[in-house]
């Protein structure tokens, strides 16, 4: 029985693609070292004006969350502001466990930005078990404390968030499990959200793990 990819592993090998098929997509980390992004574009002086939400991180997630759910677009989407930035940042990345529990690429594909590693990465992982017969059960991603900036006004804007993965394993499309629990992890992640021909994009994302967890 295959383990599970740590972020540790994948800081190692950088942007290979896994040999084995259940270890593509176990982990969260695996994913976002993958998709580590360059630098944004230095225009000028970036304006701050992030907001900074009060709740907290949780520590763990039940393993049993309904992750096969797809989240709801949040009402700030339609904002051209930070507000909205951060609305798309956390949309996206709750549709990671999603994506990866059901197969269902439409919403991711229409976020990810065409140079977006990290969204190529990851539709790479979820197509890889698809081929094999497989899905990952568990990972719910949730998120807590975003801020942002905003980079290039009304267009580049750099959220922060920090997040929270449930417990997840690999599985057969009937069910039956491949591997073990692999245990949830927590990441102080960064999304840069652009804004482009009157949509929004997800062009990178990367992420540090958060110590002890």
């Amino acid at each position: 029985m295959s383990r599970f990819a740590t972020f540790a592993d994948m800081r190692i090998r950088g942007t290979a693609r896994r040999a084995i098929v259940v270890s593509a997509a176990t982990a969260l980390g695996a994913g976002l070292i993958a998709g580590c992004t360059s630098d944004p574009p230095t225009t000028s002086e970036p304006t701050f004006s992030g907001t900074r939400a009060t709740s907290t991180p949780s520590p763990s997630v039940s393993p049993t969350a309904n992750v096969r759910v797809k989240p709801e677009r949040p009402d700030a989407w339609d904002n051209v502001s930070v507000d909205g930035a951060i609305a798309v940042a956390t949309y996206f990345m709750e549709l990671y466990g999603y994506t990866y529990a059901t197969g269902d690429l439409e919403s991711w594909n229409g976020l990810s930005h065409p140079d977006c590693e990290f969204c190529a990465s990851t539709r790479d992982g979820v197509n890889d078990l698809l081929s094999a017969g497989q899905l990952r059960d568990g990972g719910a991603v949730t998120i807590a404390d975003p801020s942002a900036r905003e980079i290039s006004p009304g267009e580049l804007f750099s959220v922060d968030v920090a997040m929270t993965e449930a417990p997840a394993r690999v599985v057969s499309v009937s069910g039956k499990a491949l591997t073990d629990w692999a245990p949830g992890s927590r990441y102080q992640t960064n999304v840069l959200v652009l804004r482009d021909a009157n949509r929004w994009w997800i062009r990178g994302v990367d992420a540090s793990p958060v110590a002890g967890s």
